[in-house]
């Protein structure tokens, strides 16, 4: 499954009128973004959070219909999201997928399926950023486990759990560390597991190496000109 530019063509073409109203001999394709698709399907969902934000009452329409590429088949969707008659974004999502699409069901799990993708991206992207995903720095098999475990829980159900999160003290605490100004986000909560991983990484080196605390405020101040307490 991919997502498509917004101004991706399609295999239809058509002729434009030239500015006297005859039909012009040249040939253009339409963009996918403006055809008429074969087949569509609506829906009601009560609610959707993008970025950050609450959607209530979304109406998500999702046209489809197969393409066949180098003799290869596939399917082609679009999907838009709009409240009260008016689309929330300024162009449809464009998605293709070599699975084959034969009901309004299966439209909307490759859709669903979608957006999982994008969660599971979400972690990814923290874990190579901030934790060294291609060399990873925590050698320690189940604590590798543990934080991928911990970040996909975060990431994946953090919408449903947001309201238990922000009462939770151990979640106060974390995002706390992050610098948070009193905010429970899933930015914070990652920024603040990074943090915490780095200061468990900081401890095995010490205690491997036999470092001892004052080494590393006498390191700290030659460093930084800074007494350290």
């Amino acid at each position: 499954m991919t997502r498509l530019k917004s101004n991706r063509l399609s295999h239809e073409t058509y002729s434009p009128l030239t500015p006297t109203g005859k039909i012009s001999k040249q040939v253009k394709q339409y963009k996918l973004n403006d055809k008429q698709f074969k087949y569509t399907h609506t829906y009601q969902v009560a609610l959707i959070t993008i970025k950050g934000v609450k959607h209530h009452n979304v109406e998500v329409k999702i046209d489809w219909e197969p393409l066949v590429i180098k003799q290869k088949s596939y399917t082609v969707l679009r999907i838009n999201l709009s409240k009260n008659g008016r689309s929330i974004f300024d162009q449809p999502m464009l998605l293709i997928t070599n699975k084959e699409v034969k009901t309004a069901k299966d439209a909307s799990q490759i859709y669903y399926a979608y957006l999982l993708r994008a969660k599971i991206e979400v972690v990814f992207r923290f874990l190579k950023q901030n934790l060294g995903w291609e060399d990873f720095q925590v050698r320690d098999f189940n604590s590798i486990k543990n934080l991928l475990a911990i970040a996909f829980f975060l990431v994946g159900y953090f919408p449903e759990l947001e309201e238990e999160l922000k009462k939770h003290h151990l979640a106060l605490k974390l995002c706390k560390l992050a610098k948070s100004k009193g905010k429970i986000t899933i930015h914070f909560l990652l920024e603040g597991l990074k943090i915490l991983t780095h200061h468990q990484m900081v401890e095995q080196w010490m205690k491997e190496n036999d470092i001892q605390p004052d080494e590393i405020q006498e390191l700290v101040r030659m460093l930084t000109g800074i007494e350290t307490s």
